[in-house]
This record gives structure tokens, C-alpha cells and sequence, in this order.
């Protein structure tokens, strides 16, 4: 600049004089002062105070920093990337396509790699195979063994060598495309990381509520249908056991297929109390219930393995009632047959027994702890009685105690004489006395059982 701008000292003291102090200074109390704002500014020069200086220089660079600061934080605010298809997105889609043709690079090197494999393995075995056809010319051509053994053994070792030159030459090759092979898997891993830090990172960042009510909704419907194929699994599982699968998928036969036939009770069972008519009918009460049951379990749309179960069940079980009832059926004849063979045998035993002069006679001897025996009805026969077995009048054959169970008398061997065997129809007599009941009309009487050829047996046996 001129030196026409430039502005001396003295003037600048007195423009300063000029424009803050007035013309004249009134001093109220009488006394004069004069400021002489030069002298003060010469004074001021001597007396510096740099704390002054230092202060205001840390505050305005505080001020500064946190203007710096805010600064900064605005613009990161403003840097923030929004949804849309922005950097970001461009980028997620590289590094997904980056991906991708990284797979197709893996798959490459692996089909190299197998490729190499397989060339190898076919390399050899056609050396196998030349060397194999070779080996049968030479035993095809009927040499004696001293000249067709040095062949065969000159063709393996050719035939080891050249596989060996195989193995030598692919290799280094395959370690090469295994090299490969690893190489691929390791930059696919590497950008498969990346790429689910970025998805992950791009996902943070979505704010759009349609895209990400969209994922949403897409979880959800697959978490339900994954939910619902478990629940259906649950209670519709597929049988995975041979025995079941075999149940399954057996062919059943038509008389399997048909309702069972129900047979009625027969009166005369009741006879043998082996089954009574609330039994019988407790039974029939059972099977309509299933009936009931499964017929309604049938109307039920079961898949997989349960629906052909439930009729399997369901065949099985006619099936099954269908045979209770043929047999049922059947052995009720033939208890009733028995019943009546048993009554006719009971009304021979009972007429011989009540004719015969001695106290009972033995039925079944076979068993000695088990004798089956038949006694008169008049004799009050009780548990612990003791009895003798005769065959003839003077042939004592045992002792045996009485016994009873369920109101029947059977007899236990105490004692059975040297080289005899109880028989049927062996006499019984026995040795206490007990009380006759009279027949109607006639006096009750005490009587010693048996008949005089007892008494003289007992006798005889004391």
C-alpha cells in the first residue's frame, strides 16, 4: 500500500483522544486531572503480564477444538448412509458376485483335482489291464513254469515300474490342484465372512420398515413352516423301524379284512364258573368300546405312517376278536362236553362209593402227595383224618393223611408198604371215628367207620 494510508502514532493517540474522551472534563470535586493516554500506553509497554496472554490463548484454542469437534460430528451425521441403493449396496452385490465366482473357482479346482484323480486311476488300471492280458498270452502259450515264471515275474516288475512312473508324473499334480483345491476354499470362507459382515452391516443400517417387515414376515412364514412340518412329524411320524415297515406294508388277507362274527353266550357255561354271563357280557362291552373308538379315530385325515396304522390296528384287532371268538366258541362245547363225561364219571364213583361196605376208595394213586380219592357222602370226613388203603382184606398197601382244597379231599401218602404202588380203586378205611348224620326221621347214632373187616384190620395194623 502508499504511504498516504500509513498512519502515524501520534495521530492515531489523537484520533483515540478525539473520538472516547470529551472536549472538557468536569471534575466535580473541584480537582483537576489529565490522562495522558500516551504516557499509559509507554507504561504498559514496561509492565507486560503474560498469564493475561496465556489464558486468553488456552481459551480460544479450547474454543477452537470443540468447534473442530462439533464440526466433525455433524458431518459424520450427514456422512451416514441411508437405505437405497447407494455405495453400499453396489458393494454388498460385488462382493456377493465376488462370491460367487469364487465357488465357481472351488468347483474348478475340485473338478481338476477329481479329473486328475480319476486320469490317474484309469492310467493305472490300463497298465493293469496290459500288463494282465500280456501275463495270460505267456500262460496261454502252455511254456514249462521255468520259462513262463521269469516272464510273468519281468512283466510285474515292468508293470510296477510303469505304475510307479504314473504315480511319479500325476503326483505332484494332484498335490498341485489339492493345492488349489485349498487355496479356493480358503479365499471362499474368507469372502463368505465378508460378506456376512457386510450383510450384517448393511442390515443394521436398514431403516426402511417395508424391507424390513418384508424379512420379518419371510422369517416368520419359515419359522412356521418349519414349526408346522415338526408339529405334523410329531404326531404323524414317519416309521422309520423295519419291523413297523414291514407291518405296514404287509398284504393282509381278505378273512383279515371282514367284521368278526360274535358268537352269543352259552347258558351252560355257567356250570363251570370258568366264565360267567357279567363276564361274558363285561367282554362285549369291551370290544364295542374299541369298535366305537376306532372307528372314529378312522375319520381322522392321519398322514404318513399313523393313518395306515390305525387301520392296521384295526384289521388286527377284528382279526383278533374273530379267533377269540372261534375259540371261545369252540371250548365252550367242549367244556360242556366235559362237563358231562365229568357228571357221568362223578355219578358212577359216587354209586360205587355209597354201595361199597368200605369208607371210600382211591381214584388216582399216581401221586403220592396228591392221591384223588372218593369217600361216602354219610362220613364227616375233615382235613387230618388218617386212613388206611387195602387192596384186599389183608393186603395193606399205605397210610394216608385226608387233606382239602377248595372243598375237595385228596389224600398224602404217610407211609406206603415195601414194593407197593397205590392203585385205583384200592379201599379205604378210615381210622377215627366220626359222627354219622342219620336220614330223616331216625335218631342220630355214633358209629366206628368202616365195617367189622376195618375193625380187624386196625387190629391187625396195631
Amino acid at each position: 500500500m502508499g504511504d498516504e494510508n500509513k498512519i502515524e502514532k501520534k495521530d492515531l493517540i489523537q484520533i483515540t483522544k478525539d473520538k472516547f474522551l470529551p472536549r472538557e472534563i468536569e471534575d466535580k470535586d473541584g480537582h483537576g486531572f489529565e490522562y495522558n493516554i500516551g504516557q499509559e500506553l509507554k507504561n504498559s509497554r514496561r509492565y507486560v503480564d503474560y498469564k493475561y496472554y496465556l489464558t486468553i490463548l488456552i481459551f480460544l484454542a479450547a474454543i477452537a477444538g470443540l468447534s473442530y469437534v462439533i464440526t466433525q460430528y455433524v458431518q459424520n451425521e450427514y456422512k451416514k448412509p441411508e437405505l437405497g441403493f447407494g455405495d453400499d449396496d453396489l458393494n454388498l452385490k460385488e462382493m456377493l458376485t465376488s462370491t460367487q465366482n469364487e465357488k465357481k473357482n472351488l468347483n474348478i479346482a475340485q473338478q481338476k483335482f477329481d479329473d486328475l484323480v480319476k486320469e490317474q486311476e484309469q492310467t493305472t488300471l490300463d497298465i493293469k489291464t496290459k500288463f494282465q492280458k500280456q501275463k495270460e498270452d505267456v500262460l496261454t502259450q502252455n511254456l514249462p513254469s521255468e520259462k513262463s515264471q521269469p516272464l510273468i515275474a519281468s512283466l510285474k516288475i515292468q508293470e510296477e515300474k510303469e505304475i510307479q512312473t504314473v504315480k511319479n508324473k500325476y503326483a505332484p499334480l494332484i498335490q498341485s490342484a489339492h493345492k488349489d483345491v485349498e487355496k479356493s476354499e480358503v479365499a471362499l470362507a474368507n469372502k463368505q465372512k465378508k460378506l456376512e459382515e457386510q450383510t450384517n452391516k448393511a442390515e443394521s443400517m436398514v431403516n426402511n420398515y417395508k424391507r424390513l417387515q418384508k424379512i420379518r414376515e419371510d422369517n416368520l412364514k419359515n419359522d412356521y413352516e418349519k414349526q408346522k412340518a415338526n408339529l405334523v412329524l410329531k404326531y404323524n411320524p414317519v416309521f422309520s423301524n423295519d419291523q413297523l415297515k414291514k407291518i405296514i406294508n404287509e398284504k393282509r388277507k381278505k378273512t383279515d379284512l371282514t367284521e368278526p362274527q360274535l358268537f352269543d353266550y352259552n347258558a351252560r357255561l355257567l356250570d363251570s364258573k370258568d366264565l360267567t354271563e357279567s363276564q361274558f357280557e363285561e367282554i362285549r362291552k369291551n370290544v364295542n368300546n374299541y369298535k366305537v373308538l376306532i372307528t372314529e379315530m378312522q375319520k381322522i385325515p392321519y398322514i404318513n405312517s399313523v393313518g395306515p396304522s390305525v387301520d392296521i390296528l384295526q384289521q388286527s384287532t377284528d382279526y383278533l376278536i374273530s379267533e377269540y371268538e372261534r375259540l371261545i366258541n369252540q371250548l365252550s362245547y367242549k367244556i360242556i362236553n366235559q362237563s358231562n363225561m365229568i357228571d357221568k364219571y362223578n355219578n358212577a364213583f359216587a354209586f360205587i362209593t355209597e354201595t361199597s361196605p368200605d369208607s371210600g376208595f382211591i381214584i388216582d394213586g399216581r401221586n403220592p402227595s396228591n392221591i384223588a380219592i372218593s369217600m361216602k357222602s354219610v362220613l364227616n370226613i375233615k382235613p387230618g383224618m388218617i386212613a388206611y388203603i387195602f387192596r384186599k382184606d389183608d393186603e395193606y398197601i399205605a397210610t394216608i393223611e385226608i387233606k382239602a382244597f377248595h372243598n375237595i379231599f385228596f389224600g398224602n401218602a404217610i407211609e406206603i408198604a415195601t414194593g407197593k404202588t397205590i392203585q385205583p380203586f384200592d379201599k379205604i378205611f378210615l381210622k377215627r371215628v366220626v359222627k354219622i348224620e342219620p336220614p330223616a326221621n331216625q335218631e342220630s347214632s355214633t358209629e366206628e367207620t368202616g365195617t367189622n373187616n376195618q375193625n380187624q384190620n386196625d387190629k391187625d395194623i396195631k
